[in-house]
Formats: structure tokens, sequence, C-alpha cells
């Protein structure tokens, strides 16, 4: 394989730097619906598909493994955004299974929750801050 970035790849980094020149940081899906331009409907919501979202997962994967981007993982959202049985289990000291059992007992579920993912740029090559550690010897 080629040690060059790909055009999704590229995309990426664009819609971070972007982004962070904004004072905000992109989730997996504000990146893939930059990448892919995706244009918003009548109620300003904006969908991708699969395939979209593997690929925008994969470059991103990519791009941290050569040490270009770090990821943030923030909070479980659920697709109505509300937080989710781990996220609010965290924050009332409660266990996992507690939570799920409070809800279902609700009727409620969050099957389709996804763990919200942060991006941002390295501000300082790996080898460049290993540099400046001392050594121990």
């Amino acid at each position: 394989m080629s040690g060059r970035l790909g055009h999704i790849q590229r995309g990426c980094l664009r819609v971070i730097k972007a982004y962070e020149a904004a004072g905000k940081r992109p989730t997996t899906f504000n990146i893939a619906a930059e990448v892919y331009q995706i244009k918003r409907d009548r109620r300003g919501n904006r969908a991708i598909n699969d395939s979209q979202r593997v690929a925008t997962r994969r470059a991103l994967a990519g791009l941290r493994s050569k040490g270009l981007i770090v990821s943030h993982r923030d909070l479980l959202i659920a697709p109505d955004g509300a937080k989710t049985d781990r996220a609010l289990a965290a924050e009332i000291g409660m266990s996992v299974s507690t939570m799920r059992r409070g809800r279902a007992d609700q009727g409620q579920t969050y099957a389709n929750a996804e763990l919200c993912c942060f991006w941002s740029m390295v501000r300082k090559p790996l080898r460049d801050s290993l540099s400046a550690v001392p050594s121990l010897g």
C-alpha cells in the first residue's frame, strides 16, 4: 500500500481542521457528512449510509495509526440524543445492569446507541515529544 493519504483521509483532515479553526471538535458523523457533502433535508437533518460511515471510520483509523489525529471518546449517545445506560449509570453511580432493568421496565431500549467519538489534530508529532523525555539511565 502507498504511504500517501487517500481522498477520504484528506477530506477528513480538512474537516477536522475546519472544525478546530471554529473552536469545535467534529464527530465521526460530522466528518462523514462533510466529506461526502451530504445536504440537509427540509427538516435540517443529514443522513449518511453505512458504506459512507464505514469508509470514514477506516480513513480516521488510518490517520490515527499514522499519528496525525487523535480520538476523544465522550458519551454513549442514543439516536434521540439521550444519554444511554452506561453514561447515566456512570453519572449516578449505578450499575449498568440495574440501569438497563430500569429502562426495560419503562419500555425504553437503546439498541442503536453509538459511542460518540470526537476527533482532533495531533499538536506535536509523537517522535518529537518522545525526544523531549529525559532518559532514565
